[in-house]
């Protein structure tokens, strides 16, 4: 983790990268596929309204911390439903 974290630099802190770390090894794969596109869906959608309003800039940083904590939450209630419509978007 902390060679992951001198790679990326800025992008990601090191509470995040453990977060990211710690729930590889507790979720299966096609739960943490799941948890990472949902993290992925939410972000966009929480930087890109922040840019609409004004609120930040492209350069911005926003806490992952939070997102994550709502992905995983979304992943865990909707968790066969998550997988059903991502083995139909992807083929997998």
């Amino acid at each position: 983790v902390f060679v992951l974290s001198k790679i990326i630099k800025k992008d990601f802190g090191m509470g995040d990268l453990l977060v990211i770390f710690t729930l590889g090894f507790f979720l299966t794969i096609s739960q943490f596929m799941s948890f990472l596109y949902i993290f992925l869906a939410i972000s966009l959608l929480y930087s890109f309204t922040l840019i609409l309003f004004k609120k930040a800039t492209i350069k911005s940083a926003i806490p992952l911390l939070p997102v994550m904590y709502i992905s995983f939450c979304l992943m865990v209630i909707l968790n066969t439903r998550i997988e059903i419509i991502l083995e139909n978007i992807l083929f997998i």
